[in-house]
């Protein structure tokens, strides 16, 4: 691939009569606006050339990418377009096609830029490249020491790529980026299902359903999940997120995030106050924390500072957390999510989501409790929206406190292997909408009240 794909037609244009061609004052700075975004592409394609001619392994991303390329003679249509006497409508059509093509490679060089590896790999095999060489004002190539460290490198959110993809980040609508920062707490890579963002949304209010449907009759899963697709669907195609195609499958239900995209969700998360992260120099490091202080959200986390932290409800100095303010709590990797004190956990009364189970695809991720003693203080968690205690063994019945739980949406009780009783009083629950009791193998019967429902599926 070769910058000079791209002919160099717009520097040679006479600009000198703005009125020469037909154009207005209005359409020249349009013509400025899509050079200036020509010549930046034409440099990233020669930082892409130059970083990608050291790595043979990437030669098939080159190769797809080269021949998208090859497509796009973007400089010449500008040329032609500016030159030409055109009429309002047939210029007005041309400038929007043209326009139209520019997002589309700049979608190929994000692509491409997101498949140049570990950037201190490339430091050392370019030897004394400079990036400056190429138009660059920042030398990308010393920015980082270690992937998994990236986020951590003071010079990371001063880096071009990262400035790129923040133009991405801040050009989606404000719930698809709430909805894209919950990817901020799944490990780089870690291939998730859909259904559990889905959910998630639901439970944190950014996905809502505006069916009149009665509860469990399939009308607002319907909702849920179109909803949801659509906004997979954009996070995919703004290359936020990778779909993963299951074998068997045409449409893919889970995704994973690129290293280099999760760092930069991890400052924006911390940017939005969304979730907090360790700080450098802890040992789980990139992991987030439980100390909600600056946040609505806690995490789950195996350590004994975060168990510290959510046991006594105070931080390391003594000061009180404000239990009332939090909305989610999500378990990331504690394996004995029943530490709480019981009063400590009756404190939460505006908790929306309620995440205490497995996420991971693995079952070798195991969760298990004593007792579940502690979920009685589920009683005053009014607003609770999304409970899941998926894949969480040694629970044998739940207690009838989750029949108070006014505003439940989404129950996810699957993979729960010791159930064996649900509350009679399930019922009363009119908010239910999704019941996931798949793989509840000794799961004696379903309540009446249920049984004369249709489940979600």
């Amino acid at each position: 691939m070769s910058s000079s794909d791209l002919s160099h037609n717009t520097t040679n244009t006479n600009n000198g009569n703005s009125n020469g061609g037909g154009y207005s004052n209005e359409d020249e700075q349009d013509y400025r606006t899509m050079e200036t975004q020509l010549e930046k592409l034409r440099k990233d394609l020669e930082y892409i050339n130059l970083n990608f001619s050291k790595f043979k392994k990437s030669a098939d991303e080159v190769a797809a990418g080269s021949r998208d390329l090859l497509l796009h003679t973007l400089d010449k249509s500008l040329g032609d377009l500016r030159a030409k006497a055109l009429t309002p409508a047939l210029k007005a059509k041309q400038k929007t096609q043209l326009k139209s093509r520019i997002r589309v490679l700049s979608d190929i060089v994000i692509k491409l830029k997101l498949h140049i590896p570990n950037l201190s790999t490339i430091a050392s095999a370019a030897g004394t490249i400079n990036r400056v060489d190429v138009g660059f004002g920042l030398d990308d190539l010393q920015v980082i020491d270690e992937l998994p460290d990236l986020h951590y490198n003071t010079l990371f959110n001063q880096s071009y790529a990262f400035q790129d993809f923040r133009d991405i980040y801040s050009s989606l609508d404000d719930r698809t980026k709430l909805c894209l920062l919950c990817f901020a707490l799944i490990p780089e890579n870690e291939v998730v299902k859909k259904r559990l963002f889905v959910y998630w949304w639901v439970g944190e209010g950014f996905s809502s359903s505006t069916s009149s449907s009665s509860p469990l009759q399939g009308g607002e899963e319907k909702t849920y999940e179109k909803m949801g697709d659509e906004i997979f669907l954009k996070l995919v195609k703004t290359g936020c997120i990778e779909a993963v195609n299951k074998k068997h499958r045409l449409v893919a239900d889970t995704y994973k995030m690129n290293p280099f995209i999760r760092s930069a969700m991890i400052e924006f998360a911390k940017e939005a106050r969304f979730f907090d992260f360790d700080e450098k120099g802890n040992p789980i490091a990139l992991n987030p924390t439980a100390d909600f202080s600056t946040c609505h959200r806690a995490c789950l986390v195996l350590s004994d500072s975060s168990q510290k932290l959510l046991r006594t409800g105070s931080r390391s100095d003594g000061s009180p957390l404000d239990h009332e303010k939090l909305q989610t709590i999500f378990n990331v990797n504690e394996p004995f999510p029943d530490f709480f004190k019981l009063e400590w956990f009756s404190k939460l009364k505006n908790v929306k989501v309620l995440y205490l189970g497995r996420w991971k695809n693995s079952a070798s991720h195991h969760i298990e409790v004593e007792s579940g003693v502690f979920l009685k203080g589920l009683r005053s968690m009014k607003f609770l929206r999304f409970f899941s205690l998926q894949g969480i063994s040694r629970i044998t019945k739940l207690p009838d406190s989750v029949c108070m739980l006014s505003s439940l949406r989404i129950l996810d009780l699957r993979a729960c292997h010791n159930l064996e009783l649900l509350p009679d009083g399930i019922g009363s629950l009119k908010q239910l909408t999704h019941l996931d009791i798949s793989e509840c193998y000794l799961l004696e019967y379903i309540p009446d009240c249920l049984a004369l429902r249709t489940p979600s599926p």
